[in-house]
């Protein structure tokens, strides 16, 4: 199967030093979804000379800062920005599985009431890694039972 790139495919940087750069070389990589070989996004083909840099700033940070004197908690803290999430109502889910990930699909269903056959278009498509399903899956979890 050839291997098929779309042109939305989102180009990541790496971060390092505090503010998020390319490869020193500038050249990048694609990451192809394994269960559709489709380009899914690019990632910065990084360096031995982008690695020290990072090592660098690393142990700068460490040795400089207060990054040593955080608990693990701190050094852990994820600080989600949500100013950019599109956001989209669902009352429709279909979760499907490949070896290497889960697919939750999402639509919206006009008639959910409607008796035969209907057609429902999937608005968004979430893949995932078997691990970040399971977490998925434990947040969900525990949100309904605090609300049940």
């Amino acid at each position: 199967m050839a291997t098929i790139v779309r042109p939305e495919v989102a180009t990541y940087e790496q971060y390092i030093d505090g503010e998020w750069v390319g490869a020193e070389n500038g050249e990048t990589y694609d990451v192809i979804n394994p269960s559709t070989e489709e380009v899914m996004a690019r990632a910065p083909a990084g360096t031995r000379a982008d690695a020290r840099r990072a090592i660098g700033a690393a142990r700068r940070a460490f040795d400089g800062g207060e990054w040593r004197f955080k608990t693990q908690q701190q050094r852990s803290e994820i600080v989600l920005d949500d100013k950019q999430a599109h956001a989209a109502y669902a009352n429709f889910a279909r979760v499907t599985a490949t070896p290497e990930e889960v697919i939750v699909d999402f639509a919206l269903n006009p008639n959910p009431f409607q008796a035969g056959r209907q057609e429902v278009r999937v608005t968004q498509r979430l893949i995932m890694n078997f691990y970040t399903a399971k977490r998925l899956a434990s947040a969900l979890a525990m949100t309904l039972q605090r609300h049940e």
